[in-house]
């Protein structure tokens, strides 16, 4: 049977272990007794930078530390995998696209010439850039 506690410190300490993972690694290696860790919450409190010795701060305010260190961390990540990117694979693959473009707008061009009658015959041998653009003023 398990035994439920009243008491509302205990309940605290149980929320401020399952926050701060670091610790529990640290109780479970031995670094520290739970017993004892226990004695330093109740009289020193969550807040006390002795808790930050075991690779966790409790303060409440270090949520957004976390948060930023784990976007700065994405973010590197993102950098080493466009570090590693070949510019030669990405140019090939820009220039199959531009080709594939190219095949559908002649494809169009010949929709559009059986749909009108053969009027358009000049865009169909004309071969034109399709990322080519005038800008009107």
């Amino acid at each position: 049977m398990v035994k439920k506690t009243n008491n509302p410190s205990v309940q605290q300490f149980k929320d401020f272990l399952h926050r701060n993972p670091q610790l529990i690694k640290s109780i479970r290696s031995g670094n520290i007794n739970l017993q004892e860790c226990f004695e330093q919450f109740v009289l020193l409190g969550e807040n006390d930078p002795v808790w930050e010795q075991y690779g966790q701060s409790a303060m409440e305010g270090n949520n957004d530390h976390n948060s930023k260190y784990e976007d700065e961390k994405k973010f590197s990540k993102w950098l080493d995998k466009i570090s590693q990117l070949d510019l030669n694979h990405v140019e090939k693959h820009i220039h199959d696209l531009h080709g594939a473009i190219d095949q559908v707008i002649k494809v169009i061009d010949q929709y559009k010439h059986f749909t009108n009658g053969g009027n358009d015959r000049q865009s169909i041998q004309s071969g034109r850039d399709p990322f080519s653009f005038r800008i009107r003023d």
